[in-house]
């Protein structure tokens, strides 16, 4: 832990998990495993690759339909690695964002150490969710889905110069397209893994930006509030009950 400035870079995280072991990661990390494996032609079965879940959705830049969606690009070279936890398991995280002289400790769970990768998946390497990528500007991905939202209302907001009718449709159009993206990756990782880790770290993006659905003003102001009355934290305490990958399903 004392040299962990020694290899802290922008975009990276480092886990300690309760057994010992440990997984650093980098975007540099993240993007060449990334590529070794799809360039390795028995990474996936000829079954996995034609089964239509693993096809890009419509609304692709690329052509719908046709290949393998690019945001399982981040994801399947990391499975193997995160197999044996489960979504609540317990772990030590430092986030280093675009500043490596900032970094950002939590005593957390799985699922919400590896949300920092599951926004990769949905707002880097997917095609069609890139053009969201703006909207988590400055957001540090360790932080509870209530945050997030009110994070995300602010940049929107920002963006928008406070105009209600864009931002009412820019949260409406955002809020779906992020709940289809990760419904469909959660039935593309359910093919070939049952393990929960990453499917419950989409589920949390797609929680924050369901909230911004749910009267998002009011719970800024409210959060606004707390902060002034408290002067410790804008947020209520946190609740240990993870989210579940059936949310995605209606």
């Amino acid at each position: 832990m004392n040299n962990l400035r020694e290899f802290a870079s922008p975009e990276s995280l480092y886990l300690m998990f309760v057994d010992g072991s440990q997984l650093y990661l980098t975007r540099e990390h993240i993007d060449k495993a990334a590529a070794r494996f799809w360039e390795d032609p028995a990474a996936l079965s000829d079954s996995v690759k034609a089964a239509a879940e693993f096809k890009r959705c419509e609304g692709c830049t690329l052509e719908a339909g046709e290949g393998i969606c690019d945001a399982l690009r981040p994801v399947l070279p990391l499975l193997e690695h995160i197999d044996k936890f489960t979504s609540v398991d317990p772990v030590q995280v430092v986030y280093t964002g675009h500043d490596p002289d900032i970094l950002h400790f939590s005593h957390t769970d799985a699922q919400t150490a590896l949300a920092y990768v599951s926004l990769l998946s949905l707002i880097h390497y997917c095609r069609a969710g890139r053009k969201f990528r703006k909207y988590f500007y400055d957001i540090t991905p360790l932080i509870s889905a209530s945050d997030l939202a009110r994070r995300l209302y602010l940049n929107i907001y920002w963006l928008y110069q406070g105009n209600a009718g864009e931002i009412k449709a820019v949260i409406t159009h955002f809020s779906e397209s992020i709940r289809q993206l990760s419904q469909n990756q959660v039935r593309r990782l359910s093919l070939i893994s049952k393990n929960d880790v990453f499917n419950n770290a989409l589920v949390k993006t797609h929680t924050a930006t369901a909230l911004l659905m749910l009267g998002i003003e009011k719970q800024t102001a409210q959060a606004f509030a707390r902060y002034e009355e408290t002067g410790f934290s804008a947020s209520p305490p946190r609740k240990d009950n993870p989210p579940s990958p059936d949310m995605l399903a209606s």
